[in-house]
């Protein structure tokens, strides 16, 4: 028997980063370095229509904007909370920016963000009222590339971002790392859905495996799952796609 919304569980999670894609951009009222934001709703064919539709900022070209996506099952939204931790110390030292994520009811789809994340690791935490069984979530960057995914289970995770955003317009253009990575994000975007196998027999390389670039090993671009065995994949690749 499902027990009634809005009540939180006590549900202190695991971890697990996985991933794919949707978007919505979110109210925030910020004080100082906390801000509080509180998605907007929308149904799960009309996810980027209207109101809904995701505003892109120019900028963030120190790492990456990124989207978190909740779906429910049973439609009905999730009252829980949470928090998303944004590690800025790359840029401007000993600063983490906080932003609380607030669940609300009624819903299938919901969305919070973009959010600039500097390139490095971050962490979210969310904890799910009475049904975390029925809510999903995926965290994606500008380029569509899933960094998590998962279920109420999955939570607190860290999650890793590279620069530049997709939407970074630099004074007189891209610097060479830039550039490179740039292009190696907009190729992992494109390849991610592909089956591992096939990638492997194209000689391509894999978004969802490690890399090397100057020496410095990178995490994967992608957790997607490309090896297909996602009981959820029909429906995410039809109703999720990448950024417009």
């Amino acid at each position: 028997m499902r027990a009634a919304k809005g009540r939180r569980s006590s549900l202190d999670v695991a971890r697990a980063p996985q991933g794919w894609r949707t978007w919505r951009a979110c109210m925030c009222v910020s004080t100082g370095l906390w801000v509080g934001c509180h998605g907007y709703n929308y149904q799960a064919y009309g996810m980027r229509s209207g109101a809904n539709r995701v505003a892109w900022l120019n900028g963030c070209c120190d790492g990456d904007q990124i989207i978190i996506d909740f779906r429910d099952e049973q439609s009905d939204g999730n009252g829980g909370s949470g928090m998303l931790y944004i590690n800025n110390t790359a840029v401007q030292p000993n600063t983490i920016e906080t932003y609380r994520i607030e669940g609300e009811l009624g819903y299938t789809w919901k969305s919070y963000g973009p959010f600039c994340a500097y390139q490095g690791w971050h962490n979210f935490t969310y904890t799910s009222d009475a049904n975390p069984e029925e809510t999903s979530f995926t965290i994606t960057d500008s380029y569509g590339l899933v960094k998590a995914q998962g279920d109420m289970n999955s939570l607190p995770l860290r999650f890793h971002t590279i620069l530049p955003s997709k939407f970074c317009t630099p004074d007189g253009g891209y610097t060479q790392l830039q550039t490179r990575q740039r292009v190696r994000k907009l190729i992992a975007a494109h390849d991610q859905t592909t089956p591992r196998a096939q990638l492997l027999e194209e000689g391509l390389a894999i978004p969802q495996d490690e890399y090397e670039q100057d020496g410095i090993i990178y995490p994967p671009l992608s957790f997607f799952d490309n090896n297909h065995t996602d009981l959820d994949f029909a429906r995410r690749a039809s109703g999720l796609s990448g950024s417009s």
